[in-house]
């Protein structure tokens, strides 16, 4: 099993934390796992995009020619990397909130990350949703250790946990949903 995912979006999204966490829940699931960020030149308000790649076997390079999933966190990242990327079969998870424009293909779950954010009272969540929404979609890790890892990266900090937390379930649900929903 080899999986990799292009994370997308700008700073201050949390697009790095969603990279770091998914590459350490691979490492904890008994993984290899390889993180490569990359910045724009600015930090907050610049691109920012994060590729990971887990397998079960060695990964011989983290420079990936087309990826198996992609998570899209505004409009710039899904112009930019929509169709650039991606395999045949690429999964790919949108923050319906910020992107209006899509290009009708198929294996693409709209999940409107800031909307349910707002909604769970965690607006600073939306990256922990789309986490939680590519792991509901995807079935490779667990929601648990992805829960678990991301309780590493903030140590007594229980009120960011728990919120993080109820983010992740809630991108998870709502891709579970709306997937069954449509059979």
């Amino acid at each position: 099993m080899e999986n990799s995912v292009l994370i997308c979006g700008s700073g201050g999204q949390g697009v790095m934390l969603i990279g770091s966490i998914l590459s350490t829940s691979a490492i904890a699931s008994d993984c290899n796992a390889s993180c490569m960020p990359s910045y724009g030149p600015e930090m907050r308000g610049g691109t920012a995009n994060c590729t990971v790649v887990y397998s079960d076997d060695e990964i011989i390079t983290p420079l990936i020619e087309r990826v198996s999933a992609m998570i899209l966190l505004n409009q710039p990242s899904m112009d930019k990397f929509f169709n650039y990327r991606g395999n045949e079969n690429c999964r790919r998870i949108i923050n319906s909130s910020l992107v209006r424009k899509t290009y009708g293909v198929s294996n693409v779950c709209e999940v409107p990350c800031n909307d349910l954010a707002m909604e769970i009272g965690n607006p600073k969540g939306i990256n922990m949703v789309a986490l939680g929404a590519y792991i509901g979609a995807v079935q490779c890790i667990t929601l648990d250790v992805v829960a678990q890892q991301m309780e590493q990266h903030f140590p007594g900090k229980e009120k960011i946990i728990k919120l993080n937390k109820v983010a992740l379930q809630a991108g998870y649900d709502y891709v579970r949903n709306t997937t069954m929903a449509r059979g």
